[in-house]
Order: C-alpha cells, then sequence, then structure tokens
C-alpha cells in the first residue's frame, strides 16, 4: 500500500521535490517500520530552571520491535558529495547529541538525507541516503552536563549589559553567501541596535511555557539554540534572548516546507496497513 500524500497549501517546489524523492526511496524501508508518532514536542526538566524542547521528526519500532526515533535533513549538493564524512560527523553533531537526551526511552536513531540535486549536473536528480546511529547511556550522561553547562553560562551571560563572546570565524562559515545576519552589526559594535522583526517560537509547547509566568532564571534550551550558543554565542544573543530575531530566508523555507510534507506523509502510515498485491496465480 503505497500513495501519495496530498497535502493543502502553497510549498516551495523544491521542497515538494525533495519530499516526494524521500518517500519512494524510503518506501520499502517504511513497510518494515511500524511508525508511533511524527512531530512529536517534547519538554524534558533537566533542573529546576534548566529545560530541553525539541519537534522529534518521528518515533517508531524497527520490524524486530526495537523503538528509534528518526531524523529528517536536507543537503546540499556540494555537501552530499561528501556523505560519508557527513555521517561520521553527525553522530556528534550537538542537534543529533541534544536529542539524544530528548528522547531518553531510546538510544537508537536513523537520520535520513535529501540531497538537493547538482544544477550544474547534466540529469540533475534528488539523492537520498541514511545512517543508523546509536548511543551508550555515558554518551547521553556526559551531553546532558554540557547541557547544563551551557544554560549556566547562558544565566551568566545575562547578567551582562551589553555584548556577549564574539567568534568572528564563525561569520562566513557557509560562505559569503549565507553570511551570519548579524556580521554587519558586529562590525561596527553596534550590539544594542535592534534587529527588527521579533522571534516567534516555532514550538506550541514552547509558546504555551511562555505565555505562563516563567521565572527570570529559566533557560530554555533545544537543538537549534545549543548549536548556535557554541557556535557563538552573541549570535544566539540577538537570535534567542529577548524578543529575539526571526530568521528568514530560502534553505529554511525549504527545510520547513520538507518537514511538514514529510511529516505528513509519515501520518498516513501510522495505523497503515500493507497489503501484499503481488499476483501469485
Amino acid at each position: 500500500m503505497e500513495n501519495k500524500t496530498e497535502f493543502t497549501g502553497i510549498v516551495n517546489p523544491l521542497a515538494e521535490r525533495l519530499a516526494d524523492a524521500y518517500r519512494l526511496h524510503f518506501a520499502s524501508a517504511d513497510r518494515e517500520i511500524t511508525w508511533l508518532a511524527a512531530e512529536e514536542e517534547r519538554s524534558l526538566w533537566l533542573t529546576s530552571n534548566t529545560v530541553l524542547v525539541g519537534r522529534v521528526d518521528a518515533r517508531g519500532l524497527t520490524g524486530d520491535s526495537q523503538s528509534f526515533f528518526g531524523e529528517w535533513k536536507t543537503m546540499s549538493a556540494y555537501r552530499g558529495r561528501y556523505m560519508e564524512e557527513e555521517k561520521i560527523k553527525w553522530r556528534t553533531d550537538p542537534q543529533a547529541l541534544t536529542y539524544g537526551v530528548l528522547v531518553p526511552e531510546t538510544s537508537r536513531f536513523v537520520v535520513r538525507w535529501a540531497v538537493k540535486p547538482d544544477d550544474r549536473s547534466k540529469y540533475p536528480v534528488v539523492k537520498c541516503d541514511f545512517e543508523w546511529y546509536s548511543y551508550t547511556p555515558a554518551e547521553v550522561t556526559h551531553w546532558s552536563l554540557v547541557l547544563l553547562d551551557i544554560a549556566n553560562e547562558i544565566r551568566e551571560n545575562r547578567k551582562r549589559l551589553d555584548w556577549w563572546r564574539t567568534n568572528f570565524g564563525n561569520c562566513y562559515r557557509y560562505g559569503m553567501k549565507y553570511a551570519c545576519p548579524f556580521v554587519d552589526k558586529c562590525n561596527k559594535q553596534a550590539w544594542a541596535e535592534p534587529m527588527g522583526k521579533p522571534r516567534i517560537p516555532h514550538l506550541q509547547i514552547e509558546r504555551d511555557m511562555l505565555a505562563k509566568t516563567v521565572e527570570s532564571d529559566v533557560v530554555i534550551l533545544d537543538a537549534s539554540r545549543v548549536g548556535d550558543y557554541l557556535e557563538c554565542p552573541e549570535s544566539y544573543r540577538r537570535k534567542w534572548e529577548g524578543e529575539g530575531f526571526q530568521e528568514e530566508n530560502e534553505a529554511l523555507t525549504i527545510g520547513t516546507d520538507f518537514h511538514m510534507l514529510v511529516a505528513a506523509h509519515i501520518k498516513s502510515l501510522i495505523g497503515a496497513t500493507y497489503v501484499d498485491t503481488t499476483d501469485c496465480t
């Protein structure tokens, strides 16, 4: 049983192309999985003033009834040429480690990639790949302590009235075309200058939390916040502290739409019954 997920609404054409390729590439593997949830929001209080939040792309059971969670990623054609290196790096990526803490009931997870087509190629196609990973309890404990250290540093930084530690080596990490949105203000040392569009929390669980009275020393962490803080605390301050900053660009739009389409597809598989239509007569 295989049906293309219908989604009403305007989505980025490339995101739709990536999602279609994902669905077809992993159709056989998905028949062996019992899907339990998609786009599941979670929170986990690490201490009385540190909470970890996130949206897990999917959870399920493998064919041998082993629980796991999944992460779906889009990737540029350039990075896709070094997929084996990306697989090695991703296991200890802060995002992966953070989700390992957020989903404590399993130490096993799969990452699936949809690689954007290379427009320089004569026949540009979407390629997909995957890798299975697992963590030991010691690794999860270690990263939990790292998260607490980050939260404590953020609380200390909040006492400052101006800038937080900068990392100018990160300004052009993804090239001049994708420079940090704050590079001009940091170069001018315009630390207090507002950015404009305030950040809107993308998780309902976080919006509900902020709608209530939250103590001033509470630190909310998620995979994106952790990655941003480790890359550059000043960039983190501008994005996440106070009103924050709502970053918008094409890559984010493609990633958001891709996740939305794949989530709709996974949800259609929850409770699905597959029928063998092979003609054996």
